[in-house]
């Protein structure tokens, strides 16, 4: 992305250039000539960067990296079925999933908030319970191969999942299986 930013200052250079000896009853064609020249090029290298930025962003390695974006502290939370459907015209489909609901302590009072159950993970500590808020993006395994590209790696994109922490004891273990005829 160095040489795309450098090509395309190149480029402005040229034509603020052009534009101030450009003059019709002036001998200075030939450098506006020359400056067209020179513009020319570093457009046509500016764009082959870009391209060739864009192409090694799907093909060098990367690796994942994951940061805690938020962490807010829960005053309960319990799962339930949540049922989502769509309809068009008398025909669609209903989906169920669980989820898991919580409360959050905010300045006007709590609130309540969910998540599904497919992108968060149950944690039992001695911690205060919180809910973690987890992003999980790309990175290129070199760090100087973003700054040199310029684009993230183009592949995969990013995830967000969430983690539960919530005091011990509190997931019940049942095992229940009954034989039915």
């Amino acid at each position: 992305m160095i040489i795309f930013s450098v090509a395309l200052i190149i480029v402005f250079l040229c034509i603020g250039l052009g534009v101030i000896f450009y003059n019709e009853d002036s001998k200075n064609e030939k450098y506006v000539d020359i400056l067209a020249l020179i513009g020319g090029i570093a457009l046509l290298i500016a764009l082959a960067a870009l391209i060739i930025s864009v192409i090694l962003s799907f093909v060098l390695p990367y690796k994942y990296e994951t940061k805690i974006v938020n962490v807010k502290p829960i005053y309960s939370v319990e799962d339930i079925t949540g049922i989502n459907g769509r309809f068009v015209i008398g025909t669609g489909n209903v989906d169920q999933d669980i989820v898991y609901c919580y409360y959050v302590q905010e300045k006007e009072g709590l609130k309540l908030e969910y998540v599904n159950s497919n992108d968060a993970y149950i944690v039992e500590s001695d911690k205060k319970p919180v809910i973690e808020t987890i992003k999980k993006y790309p990175v290129y395994t070199k760090h100087w191969i973003e700054k040199f590209v310029g684009v993230p790696p183009m592949l995969q994109s990013s995830v967000t999942y969430y983690k539960l922490f919530v005091p011990k004891n509190t997931v019940k273990k049942v095992f229940d299986l009954q034989i039915r005829n």
